[in-house]
């Protein structure tokens, strides 16, 4: 895993909540790949044709789509992603009527996806990943004091430090949903 700077800037923002201040990173996005431009990048120095690389993942994605349907766990490569069905209920007292275990039901939930991210996979990013602070509008900005990506490269030993599943349970932060 090699390849350059990826760009980040600083935002401020105010919870529309707690009304606190804070600052945040925000990856600056180097742009988007298309389906078929990752496959050929894909086939690059092998005997594969980009052809059959996109039909192959599209039977595979097919395959991965039917088996979240049936409620199984599916990998997206080796030790990589691996996307699973969520179901999101909640209720919560109102009222002063206390909410009970019957109150949840499949019907009032919001069925979603989420996925992980392999810790083996998360702890080799984080060891290749370089970042570089930039404004808004993309001028470089010095890195004020420590360097953040040594901070980064530590990482929990327990978890590999970001991303991933411990036993086969999400690991709370390490989840993207959608």
């Amino acid at each position: 895993m090699a390849g350059k700077n990826i760009n980040y800037t600083v935002v401020e923002r105010t919870s529309p909540i707690s009304k606190k201040h804070y600052v945040m990173s925000q990856v600056i996005p180097t742009g988007s790949l298309s389906f078929e431009q990752l496959c050929e990048d894909a086939c690059q120095g092998t005997t594969l044709d980009p052809l059959e690389m996109q039909t192959a993942v599209k039977f595979y994605m097919k395959a991965a789509q039917k088996n979240l349907l049936r409620g199984f766990r599916v990998p997206l490569g080796p030790s990589f992603l691996i996307l699973y069905p969520k179901l999101e209920m909640s209720v919560t007292d109102k009222d002063g009527k206390v909410a009970k275990l019957e109150d949840v039901t499949a019907a009032k939930a919001h069925p979603t996806l989420a996925c992980t991210v392999a810790p083996n996979y998360s702890r080799a990013f984080r060891m290749a990943a370089s970042f570089q602070r930039v404004t808004p509008k993309g001028v470089v900005v010095p890195e004020p004091g420590e360097d953040i990506n040594e901070d980064n490269k530590k990482g929990d030993p327990t978890t590999g430090g970001g991303g991933g599943t411990e036993g086969g349970t999400p690991v709370p932060g390490n989840t993207i949903e959608g």
